[in-house]
C-alpha cells in the first residue's frame, strides 16, 4: 500500500527538525495487553522511511539515520490480524498504537447516519449516498467479513469507487463488487474498526421521471435522511416512513428515524431538479476544504442508541464534551452544513 496515496492528510502532525527518535508501544486494545513482534514501520509522504519491531513489552524504538526536515509530516503503520492501523506521529515523538483483533462476527454495529442525495442531470440521476457506521463492539473488535457493507442500487446504475474513511482516519477508494446472482446488489469489503466508518458512494443511473427505490437497512440505524431538489415530488412509501424536515432553500428534505436491521424502507421520486448544494467524495490524499471551511460535528454514537434520538437540548450539551467530525476528511460539502441540520431535527423523545 502506498500510504502517501490513501491516507488523509488530517492524519499528519508537524515534526521539529531535531527529531531523530520516535518510540512508544503497540497496544491490542481487545485484550488490553501490549503487543510484542510487531512491525511499527514509519511513512512520510515520500514513502517508508525506517521501522522497528515491539519488544516482550510492546514498546519499539525507531532511529532514524538523520533530521526529519521541519513540519516533515508522518504516520505510523502496524498490521495486526491482517488489519492495517496507523497513528499520527505526535510531536512529542512518543507515539502509541492501539490494534483490535479481528473477526467475521461482531456484534454492536449500528447505522449512525445515512444521507442520500438525488438530483437530475439531463436523462440521468445522480446519487450521492453518504453513510457512517458505528463499531461499538465490546470488547472492541474489528469486523473483517465480505458483507461488511451490502446495499441494493438501482438496476442499470454506473456505480463509482466508494470513498471509505476508517476511525483512525486512514482513506482510501475502493471499487463496489457487484454480488453474483443478485441483480442490484453490491458489497464493500473493508475492515470496520472500533468507532466510525464512513462511506461516500456516487452513481448515476438512466431517468424516465420517476424511480422507487427500495432497499433493507443492513444494521439498525438511527436515522436517514433524503434530499431532493424543492422542483422533485417525494412520496414516502411502506410501513416505516419519512417525515418532512425545514430544509436549505431549494431543497426537499425528508427523514426517517430508527430502523431496525433487516427492516424494509422505501421511497418514489418523481419530477426533474438539480440541487445548489452538493457532497462530493474527496479523493485520497486530497485536502479537505470542508475542514478549512466549516466543522461539521454531531454527538459521539457511544451516547444514543440505534433506533431512538436524543432531544435538541441533550444533543447541544453533548457537542460541547464530545465531537466527532463525520464529513471532515471525506467529502466536500457546498454550502451546507448537513450533517449538523440533520442533527438538530432529531425529534424530542
Amino acid at each position: 500500500m502506498n500510504c502517501s496515496q490513501t491516507l488523509s492528510p488530517v492524519l499528519f502532525l508537524c515534526l521539529a527538525c531535531s527529531a531523530q527518535t520516535i518510540q512508544g508501544s503497540v497496544q491490542n486494545g481487545t485484550t488490553g495487553k501490549p503487543e510484542p513482534g510487531h512491525q511499527v514501520t514509519l511513512f512520510t509522504p515520500s514513502g517508508e522511511l525506517a521501522s522497528a519491531t515491539t519488544n516482550d513489552n510492546g514498546t519499539f524504538r525507531i532511529e532514524l539515520s538523520g533530521h526529519l526536515a521541519p513540519r516533515s509530516l508522518a504516520i505510523l503503520k502496524v498490521v495486526h490480524d491482517g488489519v492495517e492501523y496507523f497513528q499520527a506521529v505526535s510531536s512529542e515523538l512518543v507515539t502509541n498504537i492501539r490494534v483490535y483483533d479481528s473477526s467475521s462476527d461482531v456484534g454492536g454495529i449500528s447505522g449512525y447516519l445515512s444521507i442520500l442525495q438525488f438530483q437530475v442531470k439531463g436523462k440521468l440521476l445522480q446519487v450521492t449516498e453518504l453513510h457512517a457506521f458505528n463499531n461499538g463492539s465490546s470488547p472492541p473488535l474489528t469486523r473483517v467479513s465480505h458483507d461488511n457493507l451490502v446495499l441494493s442500487i438501482p438496476e442499470g446504475a454506473q456505480v463509482q469507487p466508494a470513498t471509505i474513511s476508517a476511525p483512525d482516519g486512514g482513506k482510501l477508494k475502493l471499487p463496489l463488487v457487484p454480488i453474483r446472482g443478485q441483480a442490484g446488489k453490491y458489497r464493500l469489503d473493508f475492515p470496520m474498526k472500533p468507532g466510525l466508518t464512513k462511506y461516500a458512494i456516487n452513481y448515476q443511473l438512466p431517468y424516465d421521471g420517476k424511480l422507487i427505490f427500495r432497499r433493507r437497512a443492513q444494521y439498525p440505524t438511527r436515522r436517514i435522511g433524503i434530499i431532493v431538489p424543492d422542483s422533485m415530488h417525494f412520496q414516502s412509501l411502506g410501513t416505516k416512513l419519512f417525515h418532512p424536515a425545514a430544509g436549505q432553500p431549494g431543497t426537499l428534505e425528508q427523514v426517517l428515524n430508527g430502523i431496525d436491521a433487516n427492516e424494509p424502507f422505501a421511497f418514489e421520486l418523481s419530477g426533474a431538479g438539480v440541487l445548489s448544494q452538493y457532497f462530493q467524495p474527496l479523493n485520497p490524499g486530497e485536502p479537505s476544504r470542508a475542514a478549512k471551511s466549516k466543522m461539521l460535528s454531531a454527538p459521539s454514537p457511544h451516547g444514543a442508541s440505534p433506533g431512538t434520538s436524543a432531544s435538541p437540548t441533550r444533543a447541544s450539551s453533548r457537542l460541547v464534551g464530545d465531537q466527532v467530525i463525520l464529513a471532515t476528511g471525506i467529502f466536500v460539502l457546498v454550502g451546507v452544513l448537513l450533517w449538523g441540520l440533520m442533527l438538530k431535527r432529531a425529534p424530542r423523545m
